[in-house]
C-alpha cells in the first residue's frame, strides 16, 4: 500500500502551519510520503520558469571550488534590470535583503503582511503586489509619501517588469520566485547609493554563495518577464476555473497566487499530496493561499480535491460506526470499523488492518464516485457495505438490483479527467463477475 493511500489515516501528524510556505518536505514526511510526493503550493514560484538546473550543473564545480566573488552576477543584475551599478547590492535570499534595510532604517507595515517586514518605529513598508492579498498597489497607495520601502519580491511576475521605479523609494527583491529556484537564495536591494554602502559594509562577508556568484549571469540570459507574467495569468485564470468546480471562489489576484476562504483547506488537501498555505500567520483565520501551479500541478490538484471531496462524503456517510469508535482512534480501531461489513481482504497480510479504499491520483472521479453515490442518503447496513465494498466486488448473499424492485440504479458520476462515463476497473485479483449497484434511496430519485 502507497504511502498516499495509507496518508488519510494520519491527519493528526500534519505539522502546523508556519508564519511562512514552502514546508512541503516536512509535511509529506510526517505523513509518510517522499518529498515528491508533495505538491508543494504554499510557497510561491515562476510556474513558467525554464530548468535551471542544466544551468547549475555546468557552474556547479567552479561554484563550490573557491570562495566566491558576486562582483560579476551583481553587475549582470543591474544591468537587466537597467538600473546603476552602485544603486544595487546582491544578497542572500529576499529575507537578507529585508534584515539589512530594516537593521539600518527600522520601519514597520501597517496592515497584515510578510512575517519578515519589520514591526517597529519608522519608516513604512509595503510589498507590491500586496502580500497577502496578491494585488498592485493603485495609484492612491503608488503616491502615499510615507511608503519608504516597497518589497518586490513577486513585482515581475504580475506586471513583466523589472521594478516600478521610483528612485525615492528603497527596493527590497527576490530573484527567488522568479527563477523558481527557493533553495539558492538570491536577492537585491534597489536604493540610493548611500544606504547601499551601509548595508554592504553591515552584510556578512560570503554571504552570497559561489554557485549563485558563478551561475547567475547565465540563468538572467533566460529569464522572458513578459512570457513569465502572461503565463501567470494564463494558468492563474485556469487554477480559478479549477477551483471553481469545487465550489471554492478564489478572491482578485495580480500575482502567482490566489487567496480562497475555506476552513481547514490545508488539512484536507495535504494527505492526497497537495500543501496550500493557511493564512493564519497573517491574522486570516479559515483563509489559504494556494500558489499558482504549473500546468501538470494543476492536474494534481484537481485529483486531490476530487480525492478530499469523496473522503468527506465517506466521512459523513459512516458517522455513526465513526462515532462509536471514536474512543479508539488508533489504527486498530479504524481497521475494525472498516471491515465491519467486510471481512478481511484475499491476500491481506497477517496483522494488518485494511485500509479504507481511497482514490489515487490516478483514479478517475467517476471511478470513485459510484459508490458514494450509492450510499449518498442510506445510512442502513447495505448502503454501507456497498461503500466499502467499492473496489471488492460483491460480498457473498448480497441481493442484485433485480431481487431489490422498485429501486433504480445509481446515476454514475462523470469523470473530470475524460467528461464521459467509465465503470469501474476491476483489480487484477478479484473474481470475474458481474458488479451489482446498490440502489438509491428515495431522495436519490429523479
Amino acid at each position: 500500500m502507497s504511502a498516499m493511500h495509507d496518508a488519510h489515516l494520519t491527519n493528526g501528524v500534519i505539522p502546523a502551519a508556519g508564519t511562512h510556505g514552502g514546508d512541503g518536505a516536512a509535511v509529506a514526511a510526517a505523513l509518510g510520503m517522499a518529498p515528491d510526493e508533495m505538491l508543494d503550493l504554499s510557497a510561491s514560484m515562476n510556474p513558467v520558469a525554464p530548468d535551471p538546473v542544466p544551468i547549475l550543473a555546468r557552474h556547479l564545480r567552479a561554484g563550490v571550488s573557491r570562495y566566491p566573488n558576486p562582483a560579476r552576477a551583481e553587475a549582470a543584475l543591474a544591468e537587466v534590470m537597467g538600473v546603476d551599478r552602485e544603486r544595487l547590492l546582491l544578497t542572500n535570499g529576499g529575507a537578507e535583503a529585508i534584515a539589512l534595510v530594516a537593521a539600518e532604517i527600522g520601519g514597520h507595515v501597517v496592515e497584515p503582511e510578510f512575517a519578515l517586514h519589520p514591526r517597529g518605529g519608522g519608516p513604512l513598508w509595503r510589498s507590491n503586489p500586496h502580500s497577502p492579498s496578491g494585488l498592485l498597489a493603485g495609484g492612491a497607495d503608488l503616491g502615499d509619501e510615507r511608503v519608504a520601502v516597497w518589497d518586490e519580491a513577486f513585482y515581475q511576475l504580475a506586471t513583466g517588469e523589472w521594478t516600478r521605479g521610483d528612485r525615492d523609494a528603497v527596493v527590497v527583491g527576490s530573484l527567488t520566485k522568479l527563477l523558481a529556484v527557493p533553495g539558492l537564495r538570491v536577492g537585491y536591494v534597489l536604493a540610493d547609493p548611500g544606504l547601499i554602502a551601509a548595508c554592504r559594509r553591515r552584510q556578512p562577508g560570503w554571504s552570497v554563495n559561489g554557485l549563485v556568484s558563478a551561475a547567475l549571469p547565465d540563468l538572467l540570459s533566460t529569464v522572458d518577464l513578459a512570457a513569465s507574467a502572461r503565463g501567470v495569468r494564463e494558468l492563474r485564470a485556469q487554477l480559478t476555473d479549477v477551483l471553481a468546480r469545487y465550489g471554492i471562489a478564489a478572491r482578485a489576484s495580480d500575482a502567482n497566487w490566489v487567496l480562497v476562504d475555506s476552513p481547514g483547506l490545508r488539512e484536507r488537501l495535504a494527505p492526497h499530496g497537495v500543501l496550500v498555505r493557511d493564512c493564519a500567520s497573517f491574522g486570516m483565520t479559515g483563509v489559504a493561499r494556494i500558489a499558482v501551479p504549473t500546468a501538470d500541478g494543476l492536474a494534481r490538484l484537481d485529483a486531490a480535491l476530487v480525492a478530499a471531496e469523496v473522503a468527506a462524503d465517506v466521512t459523513g456517510q459512516m458517522a455513526g460506526p465513526v462515532d462509536r469508535a471514536a474512543a479508539g482512534a488508533d489504527r486498530d480501531a479504524h481497521a475494525a470499523l472498516l471491515q465491519d461489513s467486510r471481512g478481511p481482504t484475499p491476500g491481506q497480510r497477517k496483522g494488518r488492518a485494511p485500509t479504507m479504499p481511497t482514490r489515487s491520483a490516478s483514479m478517475t472521479a467517476a471511478e470513485v464516485a459510484g459508490p458514494v453515490d450509492r450510499a449518498a442518503a442510506g445510512t442502513d447496513r447495505d448502503a454501507h457495505a456497498a461503500l466499502l465494498q467499492g473496489s471488492h466486488g460483491p460480498t457473498p448473499g448480497d441481493p442484485t438490483p433485480r431481487e431489490r424492485p422498485g429501486r433504480a440504479p445509481a446515476t454514475p458520476t462523470r469523470s473530470t479527467t475524460t467528461g464521459g462515463h467509465r465503470p469501474r476497473p476491476r483489480c487484477a485479483a478479484e473474481p470475474d463477475h458481474r458488479e451489482t449497484s446498490s440502489p438509491p434511496t428515495e431522495s436519490e430519485a429523479p
